[in-house]
């Protein structure tokens, strides 16, 4: 009869433990869930900022590009086809500093999302 008891009483703490656990993995899978959306909304806010300060650049070569082009067009067709090469190359460079923005924005971006998805599997997994 006190065998039936202890196991009673076992089968009852089990029980009671299983649920804590089942609650408590619940809950590490939703903070888990919330450390990821987070990283991504902010990866996203990096990609976002890279790419206005790419436009930015590119936008302020043309400006420059266009002067440059204006200052040249009284001085003769050798000064303008300089001015040309020299814009072609202005936008040549900047874009490729843009672009090179845009991906390092990005790389960063996927490193949050990827730090963060390790971090919520230890959460998870602590459990």
């Amino acid at each position: 009869m006190k065998e039936a008891a202890k196991e009673t009483v076992k089968q009852v703490i089990d029980n009671s433990v299983d649920k804590a656990k089942e609650k408590a993995r619940g809950e590490a899978e939703i903070d888990a869930a919330k450390i990821v959306k987070e990283a991504e909304v902010k990866g996203q806010a990096l990609r976002d900022e890279a790419a206005k300060a790419a436009e930015g650049i590119r936008r302020e070569v043309e400006i420059q590009s266009q002067k440059l082009m204006e200052g040249a067009a009284s001085k003769g067709t050798i000064a303008k086809m300089a001015a040309q090469k020299t814009a072609d190359s202005m936008k040549k460079t900047a874009d490729k500093k843009a672009n090179q923005l845009i991906q390092e924005a990005d790389v960063q971006a996927n490193k949050l999302v990827e730090e963060a998805k390790v971090k919520s599997a230890d959460l998870v997994k602590k459990i």
